[in-house]
């Protein structure tokens, strides 16, 4: 069981695929990495970012320098098949060396801002215009109460 309470072999057997999939081997210097004293005195053989940029950069050549899914599991200290050990030691251990496993989160934006972005769409600008005319060709037509009530209508809509 994995630390998320996942059968890290169902994560490892679905996601890997798909990740191995989209490298392009895009050529990194592979031999240029060394890994920083910290980390090695933590137990582990890979850092955080030489470990992210294998995902960011679709690197083929850097995942197969740091031998596979396999070797990578290997210097990370974890199983691909049980995961990770639920040790709390052993999980503030990694959460000092690697950080916390977590999005960034964004700042919210206020309703305004999405009424604002929503009047640059170019059907809303389209229907808009059509209610705007609904409505003056409504009241040239029928006169002001009776034929503004469709202009007012797709207006409140």
């Amino acid at each position: 069981m994995s630390l998320l309470g996942l059968n890290s072999y169902v994560i490892m057997d679905t996601i890997c695929p798909v990740i191995l999939a989209a490298f392009s081997g895009n050529g990194a210097q592979t031999g240029d990495y060394k890994v920083p004293e910290d980390v090695k005195a933590a137990g582990f053989n890979i850092c955080a970012d030489e470990a992210g940029s294998l995902v960011e950069g679709h690197d083929l050549k850097k995942l197969k320098f740091h031998g596979g899914v396999e070797g990578l599991a290997e210097k990370l200290k974890t199983s691909t098949t049980n995961g990770l050990a639920v040790d709390n030691e052993e999980i503030a251990r990694r959460q000092e060396v690697f950080d916390v496993n977590k999005f960034a989160e964004s700042p919210q934006r206020s309703f305004w801002v999405f009424v604002w972005e929503a009047l640059h769409d170019m059907t809303l600008m389209i229907v808009a215009i059509c209610v705007f005319v609904s409505l003056i060709v409504g009241i040239a037509t029928e006169g002001r109460p009776k034929g503004a009530h469709d202009g007012y209508t797709f207006f409140l809509y």
